[in-house]
Parts: structure tokens; sequence; C-alpha cells
């Protein structure tokens, strides 16, 4: 029993953050509804960052595009 203690008091800060965040996000679907994430940038601090987009944003996927050929 006396094992089970240290590797409780080392997990269950991870328990407690993983399970605040489900609460988070349950409460945030139930105000706003299903939302699609991803990554946007940030011209003034120069960063990305993850953050809920809305229905109508399309990702840029030009520059995985290939040039045209020449003929």
């Amino acid at each position: 029993m006396f094992a089970r203690l240290p590797i409780f008091l080392l997990l269950s800060p991870f328990a407690l953050v993983f399970l605040y965040a489900a609460w988070h996000e349950i409460g945030r679907f139930k105000r706003e509804g299903m939302s699609s994430y991803g990554l946007s940038y940030d011209p003034e601090t120069d960063s990305t960052y993850i953050t809920a987009q809305a229905p109508d944003d399309t990702p840029d996927t030009t520059q995985d595009k290939p040039a045209p050929p020449q003929t």
C-alpha cells in the first residue's frame, strides 16, 4: 500500500488537469456547439497558436501545391 501513495501523488495533478480540460470543453460545446480547431498565425507576435476557426474558414493550401508546368 505504501508504494501506491507516491504513484497516486505523482499522477493526480495530470488527472486533475485532464478532467478540468474535459469539463471546460464540454461546457464550451454546450454553449457554442461543435467547433473546428486549427493553427493560426499572429504577425504582431510572430507566433502561431491553436484556435477555434469559423465554419467558413478554409486553410490556405496554396503553399502545398506545386507550380503549374511551363508549356
